[in-house]
């Protein structure tokens, strides 16, 4: 996913429109983590595949949309998602998500939004 320079402005999940906090940065992993593995003889390297996955994605939610997004977590279906960017670009695709928690204070939920396969733009 080549993201471009931005903040999360908007998101969308399965079918729901949610508004980012202002100012957010979504963090990125890169797609293979690589591990150094020592043998008596040359080190060996190993690869493990990362789902491609925005984690710290802070939403505006209400109550019931918090319960929306809690069921959405639990019950381990994938559905669509799209994120749209302060520049207007968006990237979309079929996931799932981890609810990370909710603050009454602020009225957010916090989650990591996790592609099946990858994100990938959507030229309207």
């Amino acid at each position: 996913m080549g993201f471009q320079v931005g903040t999360i402005k908007k998101v969308l999940i399965d079918g729901i429109s949610y508004n980012a906090k202002a100012d957010i940065d979504a963090t990125k992993k890169p797609r293979k983590e690589k591990e150094g593995i020592a043998t008596s003889g040359k080190t060996f390297q190993k690869f493990t595949a990362i789902p491609a996955d925005l984690e710290s994605i802070t939403l505006t939610t209400s109550p019931q949309q918090h319960g929306r997004l809690e069921t959405l977590h639990d019950d381990g279906n994938v559905f669509p998602m799209s994120v749209t960017l302060a520049d207007n670009s968006v990237y979309r695709c079929v996931g799932f998500i981890n609810v990370e928690g909710r603050s009454t204070a602020e009225g957010t939920t916090t989650l990591t939004m996790t592609a099946e396969d990858e994100w990938t733009p959507f030229y309207s």
